[in-house]
């Protein structure tokens, strides 16, 4: 075989294998009335679990079934905002398979209707009609319905479905119903629909395969010339150019993401106004929020509404809410804003290490910046908050931007001795603003200065014995940080936990009395492994509940 037909080969490969998640995605318009076979799981009372959900975050609809007890469930429609219907009772039998007859707007239709345009949902569960009604529909994108999750935030039901749906062929549906149309038929309609797409990976997988090769050679003499010693010699130009590009090119597919495409980051996220609410709630001097600001997140003790996130992220809302700008519509800003701040801190946190390694003031090479903060990037947690600009991520980003750069501060107190006087109140500073970000990132980080000052506390104490005390108040201060989180607890709650489960909305006594009212205490690992088999029966349709 010719160099250039096995490079054709080898291009064709490339594209097949780029073009599968294309393909996968690709999902043909669905009937408007479907076939199903449903097994419901064991459930508790108040255990609303996702059938089927359309639409997207503020604009969608969801098709679910809540557990009035273990052998009691109702059937619910609600479309965002709008409501919907709900079944009678209906007795089940955990682990018994039902036929259901489903006609849903959501399914072979994809654009809104017109303005107070009701359609005709129906539920039939082994020939008996459920529900028959005229119903809202916000529309939804050809990729946008899945089968047994609920990837979009609505509040009415929870994440997934712990039974299992199957389709008249008995395929198992999950997530979006690939199973619904045979592999060929996406085949084809990706080639119609996507042609551009596929022209682009066509061009790419040539572009691979007929450019790297020169590429790799030169590459591999790089690797084969001789490196003079020491090996940490270090640098003596600064890589920031480098840093500045990746962490640009970063921070573009983080915004992709984020955006889906539409680069707005001022828009209105479904559940990502709670740091507004707090921010002007701490302007009036107040910890307490609307109860709308939570709604299933709210902690409700002597008639207010509180969250258990932590305020640093509403401390940095604080100019915009005083200057009356953007109110509830800055969640996808500020997550920029924290990725970027990460990505920075990661660099600091390289350039401090090469430094440490070649005992001298130098710089990593471009090589080593590009791959540290590219893998930061695109390839850690970092980049999946993009998936969503909500509460839950913005907290989780927020308090590694803080924690990360609580580090870089603690090693430079580390290196300057028990007298950086410089460097320990800045990490302390960072420390405690992630905490009440992220309690985890923050602990981490008042943990690590607290080490250092232990570090240091010891190394005075077998020299001198003079500068006892500088290290014994940075302990002192990490371990008052750690605790002003059950601090602002009490202010909430008169009650030093972190989240009083009892005080939660969605926490029922039934469902409190599943892991003893608390949120680490020992029945958790029972209550957590009988969920875990229950899941694992659901997914293996063994057609038998384990023994426990």
């Amino acid at each position: 075989m010719s160099r250039i037909r096995a490079r054709l080969l080898a291009s064709a490969t490339v594209f097949a294998l780029l073009a599968v998640g294309g393909i996968d995605r690709t999902l043909p318009t669905l009937p408007g009335s479907l076939p199903l076979t449903l097994v419901l799981p064991a459930g508790t009372a108040g255990d609303s679990q996702p059938l089927v959900t359309t639409g997207a975050a503020g604009a969608g609809d969801f098709l679910y079934v809540k557990f009035m007890d273990a052998t009691t469930v109702v059937f619910s429609y609600d479309s965002w905002g709008a409501g919907g219907p709900t079944s009678a009772p209906v007795p089940i039998v955990a682990g018994r398979p039902y036929r259901i007859g489903l006609e849903l707007p959501g399914l072979a239709r994809l654009d809104p209707p017109a303005r107070h345009t009701l359609l005709r949902l129906r539920l039939t569960l082994d020939d008996r009609e459920l529900l028959n009604h005229e119903v809202d529909y916000r529309g939804r994108r050809r990729s946008e319905i899945w089968f047994g999750e609920n990837p979009v935030g609505g509040s009415s039901t929870s994440s997934s479905f712990r039974g299992t749906l199957q389709s008249a062929t008995g395929q198992a549906l999950r997530g979006r119903p690939s199973a619904l149309a045979p592999w060929s038929a996406r085949l084809r309609l990706w080639f119609t629909r996507q042609s551009l797409e596929a022209a682009a990976l066509a061009l790419l997988s040539v572009a691979i395969v007929f450019g790297l090769p020169p590429v790799w050679q030169r590459v591999g003499a790089f690797l084969r010339k001789p490196r003079p010693e020491p090996a940490h010699a270090g640098r003596a130009r600064a890589p920031h150019g480098w840093f500045l590009a990746t962490s640009l090119l970063c921070t573009l597919g983080f915004i992709t993401v984020l955006t889906g495409g539409s680069f707005r980051l001022v828009f209105p996220e479904s559940f990502g106004s709670f740091y507004d609410h707090q921010a002007a709630s701490l302007l009036a001097g107040r910890l307490d929020v609307p109860e709308g600001a939570l709604s299933g997140e709210a902690f409700r003790f002597q008639g207010k509404y509180y969250g258990y996130f932590g305020p640093t992220p509403a401390l940095l809302r604080l100019p915009l809410v005083l200057a009356g700008v953007a109110f509830g519509q800055v969640s996808r800003l500020y997550l920029v804003f924290y990725y970027l701040g990460s990505l920075a801190a990661a660099y600091a946190l390289l350039v401090c290490a090469s430094r440490h390694l070649s005992r001298g003031a130098t710089w990593p090479s471009a090589g080593a910046t590009v791959l540290l903060v590219g893998s930061a990037g695109l390839g850690s947690t970092l980049f999946f908050t993009a998936s969503r600009a909500y509460i839950y991520h913005e907290a989780i980003l927020c308090g590694v931007m803080f924690a990360l750069w609580s580090t870089w501060f603690s090693l430079r107190y580390l290196a300057a001795g028990s007298g950086g006087l410089r460097s320990w109140p800045a990490s302390l500073g960072c420390g405690l603003l992630a905490l009440h970000a992220r309690p985890p990132a923050g602990l981490f980080a008042l943990a690590l200065l607290g080490v250092v000052a232990a570090f240091h506390l010891a190394r005075a104490w077998h020299s001198s014995r003079r500068l006892l005390l500088p290290p014994l108040v940075t302990g002192a201060l990490a371990v008052l940080g750690v605790l002003s989180f059950n601090a602002l607890s009490y202010l909430k709650f008169k009650n030093f936990e972190g989240a009083p489960l009892r005080y939660h909305v969605q926490y029922h006594p039934e469902r409190l009395a599943n892991i003893a009212g608390k949120n680490f205490h020992v029945s958790n690992f029972r209550f957590n492994f009988e969920l875990g088999q229950q899941n694992s029966w659901a997914h293996s349709g063994s057609g038998k509940w384990p023994r426990l």
